[in-house]
């Protein structure tokens, strides 16, 4: 009970009664007193009367206000607490009252005749942010709009049908929405919803009850992501049609959001999964489909597919999102949603296969462009499969030509792609290493320091990785080789001659020698800014899959030993604590000196010793094939040298077609080229000395 001044109490109707005191100020219009007691009292008729005590010297005086249709109380939730305000000629009032007080004790006397609400409702995310919203029930859904003021969003509504939740009634005013919901990307599992207006909360639990109600068709406490459907599933052909996804535990129920009906459920473990962006892709080794997702964090709780033995080739038609098996037949790449059933695409005559710059690391997939006699097309395949897809397109198009190729020209097609890839690890590093020092001088960086800084590493970690490499291929690709035409060779009952490849390892061997010599002038002058070299380069990571087509096609386990090509990217993530401390203490001046005429040394073994180098390794691996030519020449006209030489071929051309590592699109063909133009810059070198000796 509260005790009311007579003065209050005169001011009250038959049957009204005093149901609260308010903490607040209010004016009055004669005045308040300096001293006297201030209060304000809210009655059962929803009026609100202010009491002044008068002090020492004053009278008491009371002033009720009353219901009005012109004039109300303002009401607006504030931090937790309703702020109410009024406002007239006569009087005025603001007072702070605590939200539950608020709705358990007085919103059952301030009536709509009496009170303007400023929002519709008090609403909680997750049970943790409590802000102010106003809300709209549409036919199939309800629209929740945090208030500006509070909203640290994008300011869009919150859309939620209302076959997508369940309705819990808390109390006369709250409601809780459960379900999956997203406010922006934060996702949210439950929103409470506090209305100032009772007959609003009926409103839209109302909606809810009597709308068909996707948890009717799930089970019992799955977790609701919404999303799309692709492919063949349940025998069914499926093209973005959009499906609620109900998860639990390993079980996946999909249900058509309209109508709502089930259309059917699947246990992950009978599934390979993959994912691309907000795709997943499901594969039980006779049906593909793939679901997309609205929000990629959705998609965690599918355990993805890492296995890389026994795997479908996979591939993605970017545009309209179906997944398909791939199959080669012929010249024709044949794409289907079922093993055994028809093709959807057949992909014929094809010429080339080339990987596109992707810019999504996280992707199990890249994008394929596929050229035949009469158009380009692209598809997503997978990572692990890619080589395998390429090296498939590559020999099943090439299998039709067999009849018209004789074994001779064969077995020199292969000599060409071992040239190749001979020239691909020895000199790879050193081209990896000029790209990678235009990149780091055309990039805006924050000072030269760290320009020099970063070419210093480049050079430094580069130059050892190509020592390596070059030990590596000269003392063992020469047996490597040797050991796959034994091999051949013996099963036709013949014999490579010993000498051959021991021959072509003493070469290599020797210009290894002259590229040490060039790259050891380069060494010396990054022995000066020591101070600047980080210690190592995390690149183990790489290192098992750099090799792994040649090493796992043709049984090279010394392949695998190939240290990984040092690229600027490697440089460019160094450990930024150590970057820090190194600029503390360089010589600036030193650092710059040196890194210059290391450069300069860099540059002049590209352009002058580096072509002669090539074309050293090219004359002698021509010469070693000449010499491996005989030994297959008493069996050159066996049909199963085709077959043989058309395994390899494909596998060095697979090679060259993938890119050099996971952190770039550039490939190795791109490389080699580039080593192969080294000869035209020679020869120009040539002709430029011939024309100036001419003119003397």
């Amino acid at each position: 009970m509260y005790n009311v001044p007579p003065i209050v109490a005169n001011e009250l109707a038959t049957s009204e009664k005093i149901i609260h005191q308010l903490n607040g100020t209010f004016s009055l219009p004669s005045g308040k007193s300096l001293v006297g007691e201030h209060k304000l009292f809210v009655t059962s008729q929803g009026n609100v009367i202010g009491f002044d005590s008068g002090g020492f010297l004053g009278s008491p005086t009371a002033i009720k206000f009353g219901v009005s249709a012109t004039k109300k109380i303002t009401v607006f939730p504030v931090y937790g607490d309703i702020r109410l305000e009024f406002n007239d000629d006569q009087f005025k009032f603001t007072s702070r009252v605590n939200e539950d007080l608020f709705f358990d004790e007085l919103i059952t006397v301030f009536k709509s005749d009496n009170v303007k609400y400023i929002v519709d409702a008090v609403v909680k995310f997750n049970d943790v942010e409590d802000v102010t919203a106003f809300i709209s029930l549409n036919e199939h859904e309800i629209n929740i709009t945090v208030n500006p003021l509070e909203d640290s969003g994008d300011g869009q509504p919150i859309s939620i049908p209302y076959k997508q939740c369940k309705a819990s009634l808390m109390d006369e005013y709250t409601i809780i929405l459960a379900g999956s919901f997203y406010k922006g990307d934060e996702k949210l599992h439950s929103i409470s919803l506090r209305f100032f207006e009772k007959h609003r909360l009926n409103e839209l639990h109302d909606k809810i009850k009597n709308s068909d109600n996707v948890f009717d068709y799930v089970s019992s406490g799955a977790n609701i992501h919404v999303g799309k459907l692709y492919g063949l599933f349940e025998g069914e052909t499926w093209d973005g049609q959009s499906v609620v996804i109900a998860k639990q535990k390993n079980t996946i129920e999909l249900i058509l959001e309209s109508p709502l009906t089930k259309i059917g459920e699947f246990s992950l473990s009978s599934y390979d999964v993959y994912s691309h962006n907000k795709l997943i892709i499901f594969n039980n080794r006779n049906e593909i489909f793939s679901l997309e997702f609205q929000y990629e964090e959705e998609m965690s709780k599918y355990k993805l597919n890492e296995k890389k033995e026994n795997i479908d080739i996979i591939a993605i038609q970017e545009m309209t999102k179906q997944p398909f098996f791939v199959f080669h037949k012929g010249s024709t790449i044949q794409l289907l949603q079922r093993k055994n059933g028809p093709a959807h695409f057949e992909l014929v005559d094809v010429d080339d296969v080339s990987i596109r710059p992707h810019h999504d690391k996280d992707s199990m997939f890249l994008t394929v462009d596929i050229t035949t006699k009469d158009k380009n097309v692209c598809f997503l395949v997978q990572k692990m499969n890619i080589s395998t897809f390429i090296y498939r397109t590559y020999k099943s198009t090439k299998e039709l030509l067999l009849p018209h190729l004789s074994n001779e020209q064969l077995f020199f097609s292969w000599a060409r792609q071992v040239n190749d890839y001979v020239l691909y690890e020895y000199f790879s590093q050193l081209f990896a290493i000029e790209s990678g020092i235009y990149e780091i001088l055309e990039r805006p960086l924050t000072s030269e320091n760290e320009k020099y800084y970063q070419i210093a590493n480049l050079l430094f970690h580069g130059l050892k990785a190509q020592r390596k490499r070059l030990d590596i291929v000269s003392i063992y690709l020469p047996t490597v080789f040797q050991r796959m035409d034994e091999t051949t060779l013996q099963s036709f009952g013949q014999a490579i001659e010993p000498t051959t490849y021991s021959a072509l390892q003493q070469k290599l061997m020797g210009i290894t020698n002259q590229v040490n010599r060039s790259i050891h002038e380069i060494e010396q002058n990054l022995a000066y800014v020591s101070f600047a070299i980080h210690p190592e380069l995390d690149i183990r990571g790489k290192q098992k899959h750099q090799q792994y087509l040649l090493s796992g096609a043709l049984g090279v386990g010394a392949i695998t030993a190939l240290p990984v090509l040092i690229i600027p990217a490697g440089i460019i993530a160094l450990n930024t604590h150590f970057q820090s401390k190194v600029n503390q203490e360089m010589d600036t001046k030193k650092l710059a000196l040196y890194v210059d005429e290391a450069i300069q040394c860099f540059e002049h073994m590209m352009r002058v010793m580096v072509p002669f180098f090539v074309s050293e390794s090219n004359q002698t691996l021509f010469q070693v094939f000449k010499q491996v030519e005989k030994s297959y020449q008493p069996v050159i006209m066996q049909d199963q040298l085709k077959d043989e030489f058309l395994k390899r071929i494909s596998t060095f051309y697979t090679y060259k077609q993938m890119p050099i590592d996971d952190s770039t699109t550039i490939t190795r063909s791109f490389i080699i080229e580039k080593i192969h133009e080294t000869q035209n810059q020679a020869n120009q070198q040539l002709n430029e000395l011939k024309l100036r000796i001419g003119e003397e």
